[in-house]
């Protein structure tokens, strides 16, 4: 090898490694909003985030590793909310989970229709006009609801192909 290759070849090697550190990007941010503040339910709040890290960590995402997540707790107030809302939008946040209420997945939904919103509360959200309907959310909104009647006339259906002899 020629002694200018050598050089040519020693002096790109070199070059590679902070080329490569300035692509890598930042791990993708989940913005995590609830509405109740946050040493108010500290053992509940504490046991629902471990559970919500346990979750993401079974699908390969780990918290300050690949992944990101911004805890919030609103204190019941709509303002906040939004702001915080706001503040992770101009973060960039690649989803915005709401807990614990409506209000923050409702300000979600009008601050943005590109970052997608998930929601995790009892009230109904097809009555409160955030999806079009429960098996088509539509939109870039989907969650969980913990009750809702609704579905009373999908689990009696269920429960009757499950027990068909059940006259009651």
């Amino acid at each position: 090898m020629r002694r200018r290759d050598f050089i040519t070849l020693l002096t790109s090697a070199a070059a590679w490694p902070p080329a490569a550190r300035a692509q890598r990007r930042a791990p993708p941010l989940i913005g995590f909003l609830g509405m109740h503040s946050g040493g108010e339910i500290a053992p509940r709040r504490d046991a629902e985030t471990n559970r919500f890290r346990e979750r993401l960590k079974a699908s390969g995402y780990v918290e300050g590793e690949n992944v990101d997540i911004d805890w919030r707790w609103a204190d019941w107030q709509p303002a906040p909310a939004a702001a915080m809302i706001a503040d992770l939008l101009r973060r960039q946040a690649a989803v915005i989970v709401s807990a614990g209420s409506p209000l923050p997945a409702m300000a979600a939904k009008h601050a943005t229709s590109a970052t997608p919103i998930v929601f995790v509360f009892g009230s109904d959200p097809v009555q409160l006009e955030l999806v079009a309907s429960l098996n088509r959310p539509g939109a870039n909104v989907t969650g969980v609801i913990y009750t809702s009647s609704n579905l009373e006339g999908k689990r009696l259906d269920l429960l009757g192909q499950l027990v068909p002899q059940t006259q009651r």
